[in-house]
């Protein structure tokens, strides 16, 4: 039987199990009006995350011109939108196109890093700083880039945070784009790109809220006109590498795979021997095992042809779009431009999805673009082929999209997709981003897992989950930005099928360490703590801990001291939900009663009591069982 015949197969028995499968779009009922006003067509950022530690995922997304907005997911599938009156207005002054979120600090609040092409009176030759949003206690926001020392003007279009030295604090990649747009024509009236393109940086976390810009040290300067970024472990030893997709790949430079060297400081571009280095107009990156074989796999975004890197191992990627049916490279007979990406088991089936957001650039004559260029979602079939679904599941919307982020916006343990739209040059009222509501039917199993670092950085990007269940296991990696200008959720979420059991959960701490975790059931998600061990020689804080009565009530007393001076607590449930805080310790010991940190009602359960320290990126976290 040949390949296409089984295909054929294929498709008919996947289509005949998924038709009544499908997404709602409801931005409108959900109250998401905010899309990216870029007359450079660039951009259009999205980023999930809890912003307010209230076990529901936020959304963060660019404004280009207009301002940008944060929405506060209320838990009953409605989102209330902040943006100016929290601190946002700064962002007027400037074209912003992405976001990216990381706990620089691991104080238990994730900064955000806004980045820009230029002001809003733009000149290509005429680059804008960066943002680096503090959330203060009352929930507003603190530009505090300048005080970082993330300084440098560029026209920036990529970002991602990862901690590339596994010294517990996350580093900042920042991947820039054109200095000034410049081509030749030969004789024959053949078109060659000569772009200037900016430098990229590598902001090194101090440990003390300061960053160091220190990427020509490491070899990770000059890279092309970059348009997506990721830290993401390319060889599979547990330390965070970095891949790099390049606009105008074929005419300056491809693509960069960055090994990282650790334990020396420094980087090596392996692209090229790893079969990475694809020369394309480079877009946006997903990263995923899509083949269920525990390796990472990518998809690059392009003008025409996207690219479907598999991983054979050993640091060798074979390009597979054409035989997975991935390839997007026409809408109608122009070419279909390709933006954000990202793989997720949108019909927990237990198989790795795409998503890809399509959408319309201007282009030269030989690479002409159609306008009308729709979004695409590529379901698994699980022999190393796909399905087109976009329309059996209303995701096909024609708009100019750009970046997209997925997540489980309403907890129902299947995947939704936030896809922002941009206008240039006009703003049609009444104009949103996508918010794509998963309302798959089926009675498939699933699990999703949070991490919460201890020794490693507090978001424990760079780490590996994998799930073991009888016959098969499932790999996912949490990073700290891809797709285009976006950042997905960092809570790994895996569909199971029909599977009903899970033998064991691996983690796979940045840097290597690796715990276990067993007797667990399917159908919920998982808070997983990093247990007690350090990635270095440092001695950790030592403390006593003591509360009376045991079962909690306004009246119970928190009693610690510690050797080390203590920064902030935080009384949380198992899921990570903040109970009680306090963060204006600054002494070796408190004694405080729950009444004085919160008012809230505390039933029956598990809960953990955190414990951050001034001079010392260790933190402690004892259990406390609640009568």
């Amino acid at each position: 039987m040949n390949f296409n015949v089984k295909h054929l197969i294929a498709v008919l028995f996947f289509v005949s199990f998924n038709v009544c499968s499908q997404f709602s779009e409801i931005s409108n009922e959900a109250g998401i009006e905010t899309h990216c006003y870029t007359p450079l067509y660039m951009g259009g950022g999205v980023a999930t995350f809890d912003f307010n530690n209230d076990g529901w995922e936020d959304i963060y997304i660019t404004g280009g011109i207009n301002s940008d907005a944060i929405y506060i997911n209320n838990g009953d599938g409605t989102f209330e939108k902040k943006g100016n009156e929290i601190g946002l207005f700064v962002t007027l002054n400037s074209i912003t196109t992405g976001v990216t979120t990381g706990d620089i600090d691991n104080d238990g609040v994730r900064e955000i890093f806004v980045y820009c092409s230029m002001p809003t009176n733009f000149t290509f030759i005429t680059p804008t700083e960066n943002f680096l949003f503090k959330q203060n206690e009352d929930g507003t926001l603190t530009d505090i880039s300048e005080q970082a020392g993330i300084i440098e003007n560029n026209y920036t279009m990529a970002a991602s945070f990862g901690d590339y030295n596994l010294d517990g604090y996350l580093d900042l990649f920042v991947a820039n784009y054109l200095i000034q747009p410049q081509m030749e024509t030969d004789s024959l009236g053949n078109i060659t790109f000569t772009h200037l393109c900016w430098d990229n940086q590598m902001y090194v976390n101090n440990g003390d809220g300061t960053f160091t810009e220190q990427s020509i040290n490491l070899n990770l300067s000059n890279s092309g006109c970059a348009l997506a970024a990721t830290f993401t472990d390319l060889d599979f030893n547990h330390i965070p590498d970095i891949y790099l997709a390049n606009d105008f790949g074929e005419f300056i430079t491809p693509n960069a795979a960055y090994l990282n060297n650790f334990p020396e400081d420094n980087f090596t571009n392996v692209a090229e021997t790893a079969g990475l280095n694809a020369g394309i107009y480079g877009m946006g990156i997903a990263t995923g095992d899509f083949d269920n074989d525990l390796d990472l796999d990518y998809y690059v975004t392009n003008i025409g042809r996207n690219v479907f890197f598999e991983n054979n191992g050993n640091l060798i990627f074979s390009d597979i779009s054409t035989e997975t049916y991935t390839e997007n490279t026409y809408a109608d007979s122009l070419f279909a431009t390709g933006w954000g990406c990202n793989f997720a088991d949108f019909n927990n089936d237990s198989h790795l999805d795409l998503f890809v957001s399509n959408g319309h650039i201007p282009a030269a004559d030989f690479i002409a673009t159609n306008e009308v260029d729709p979004n695409k979602l590529y379901l698994n079939n699980g022999d190393k082929t796909f399905t087109d679904f976009s329309s059996e599941w209303n995701i096909d919307k024609t708009d100019i999209n750009r970046g997209s982020a997925i997540a489980d916006f309403d907890n129902d343990g299947d995947i939704d997709i936030i896809n922002v739209t941009i206008h240039a040059f006009e703003e049609p009222e009444g104009t949103n981003s996508f918010l794509f509501r998963n309302d798959q039917n089926n009675n498939n199993n699933w699990i999703k897992v949070k991490l919460t670092g201890v020794f490693s950085n507090r978001d424990a990007f760079g780490s590996k989950i994998i799930v073991h269940t009888p016959n098969q296991s499932f790999l996912r990696e949490i990073g700290g930005g891809s797709s285009h200008a976006s950042q997905n959720s960092s809570i790994a979420h895996f569909g199971l099928g029909s599977i009903s059991q899970i033998d064991s959960i691996e983690v796979f701490w940045v840097g290597g360490k690796r715990q276990v975790e067993t007797n667990i059931s399917t159908n919920q998600t998982l808070n997983i703590i990093e247990q007690e061990f350090s990635t270095s020689n440092e001695s950790s804080p030592t403390i006593q801990a003591s509360l009376f009565p045991n079962i909690l009530s306004s009246n119970t007393q928190f009693t610690v001291e510690s050797d080390n001076i203590i920064k902030s607590i935080f009384l949380k449930d198992i899921n990570g939900r903040i109970i009680a805080t306090n963060s204006k310790i600054k002494s070796k010991n408190f004694s405080y009663t729950l009444g004085q940190l919160t008012n809230k009602a505390i039933s029956s359960g598990i809960y953990l009591l955190e414990i951050n320290f001034l001079d010392s990126p260790k933190v402690i976290v004892n259990k406390i069982f609640v009568n």
